[in-house]
Order: structure tokens, then sequence, then C-alpha cells
């Protein structure tokens, strides 16, 4: 949905890549050129999020930068010998509530936005958001099962080797493990798209009954994971726990090397979480 995926992207750009500097102190433009796939929005309501995210950054610099840096120092304490699944679900919830801070954060200001857009601007987010939903339906209808589980291994892999390098033919059959008994998902997102766009659909349709929209937005944002089914919650639950599972078991094989890979890519990240936070 449009402004849950809105919120990562405000500060998700902050930790991402070499030219983080540019980019938080452009942070503005480059969240306005966002909205703009989904919604135009007017001069008055552009200079709304300028300054909400003015706000938004200085917090984000003083409060969680900080808390970030510290997070990294942890990460970089690890010993690889002593991981189990406990360790890394711990450092996944960890991951979780940065985000939620964030959302918390600014979700009164987007609520103020979302409620100040007029008919016509919300028929261009409904329209964009189906084609957005539409997108990701077809991208996998004519997959198979054993299509998408290599898709699942090859991100796995894409990911745990930016953390320690190169990976060994052991890793790399505990990837496989891994994706040969994770709960494929993507069939549920689809359905639960479908299921999110009618409740956007008839938010915006009551949007004049206030109590109501503003407790059905807030709930969309601070509890997302209420409208899942039982279903996809089971499956979601498995394949965090799967997940903390098989990520131990590659970390337990780590050798010199990749612990060495490993700590310099978390001193890179902690340099940028300390350059942003220097940023004036």
């Amino acid at each position: 949905m449009f402004w849950k995926r809105l919120l990562p992207v405000v500060f998700a750009f902050g930790l991402i890549g070499c030219t983080t500097k540019f980019v938080y102190s452009n942070l503005d433009w480059i969240v306005l050129e966002y909205i703009d796939d989904y919604v135009s929005l007017n001069s008055e309501q552009e200079d709304v999020i300028e300054l909400s995210l003015q706000q938004l950054s200085e917090w984000h610099k003083t409060q969680e930068l900080p808390a970030y840096i510290e997070h990294l120092n942890e990460l970089e304490s690890m010993d690889p010998k002593t991981v189990d699944a406990a360790y890394v679900f711990m450092h996944t919830e960890k991951f979780r509530q940065h985000a939620r801070r964030v959302i918390a954060k600014a979700s009164p200001n987007l609520y103020a936005l979302v409620s100040q857009l007029d008919q016509k601007q919300v028929d261009e987010l409904l329209e964009n958001t189906a084609k957005e939903h539409e997108e990701y339906r077809e991208k996998y209808k004519d997959m198979d099962e054993a299509e998408i589980r290599e898709v699942y291994q090859e991100r796995m892999e894409d990911n745990l080797d930016t953390w320690l390098g190169s990976l060994s033919s052991k890793q790399k059959a505990i990837i496989k493990s891994w994706s040969e008994d994770v709960k494929i998902t993507n069939f549920d997102w689809a359905d639960h798209n479908d299921k999110m766009y009618i409740e956007m659909e008839t938010l915006f349709n009551r949007r004049d009954e206030v109590q109501y929209f503003q407790s059905m937005f807030i709930r969309i944002l601070d509890d997302p994971d209420s409208f899942y089914t039982d279903s996809l919650k089971a499956k979601l639950e498995h394949n965090r726990q799967l997940a903390s599972d098989k990520i131990a078991q590659v970390i337990n094989l780590m050798d010199n090397k990749q612990l060495a890979h490993y700590k310099e890519e978390i001193a890179d990240w902690r340099e940028i979480a300390q350059d942003l936070a220097a940023v004036k």
C-alpha cells in the first residue's frame, strides 16, 4: 500500500550507497518524486511534505542514527561460533523496531497529507495502486513452485554474499535447504494486496467520517498484521523461524576471510551512519 511503502523509503535511502549525504540532504525531493509515481500533489501539499521531512530528518539524526550505530557495534562483536537462531531472531526484531519507530513518528504528518487529498487525487492514487498490485500478480502468475524457489534461493544467496563475501559449498547447501523448506507466500501477498485495495477504497469513501478514517488509518500503519489471513500469518511465522535457524547455520560456518568481510561491511555502515549524523 502507498503510504505503508513510503515510510521505509524515507530513511532507507538515508542508509544506502555512496551518495548518502546527497540523498539525506535532498530527501524532500526524493520523497516527492516517489509520491509523484502515485499521486500528483499541489504546491501547498508539497510544502507540507518538505516541512514534515525537515522535522523528521532532524529527529532521525539525533534519535535514530545513534541507535543504529549502537546496534552495529553489537553486531560487530558477534562470535560466529556461538550464534544461534535466537540471536538472529533477536537482531531481526531490532531492525523491525527501527522501522516501527520511524513509522510511528511519521504517521501523524502522513495522516494529515492523506486526509487532504481531493477526489481527483484519490482516484489517481487508487488507479496507480491497482496497477502496482496487478504488476505484482503478473510477475509470479506463470511461475511454478520450482521456479519461485529458485528465485528465493538466489535472493538468499545474494543477501548473504553481500555480508559475508563468497559463500562455501556447505553454506550454499544450507541456503538450498532453506529455499526448499520456506513457505511460498507470493500468491498470499497478491491476495492480500487485493484485500487491502478494498480497505483503502473504503477508507477514502468514508473519509468524511473522522473517527472511522483516523482509527482505520492508524490500524493500517501501526497494526498491518491484523489484516493478514490466518494462513499468511502461519506462513510468515514459519519463515521467520526458519530464516533465523538457517542464517545461524550459515554464520556458524564462517571462515576468517568471511568474518573480516563482515566486519568491514559493519564498519562501512557505521561510518555512513556517523557521517549522516554530522550532516547539517
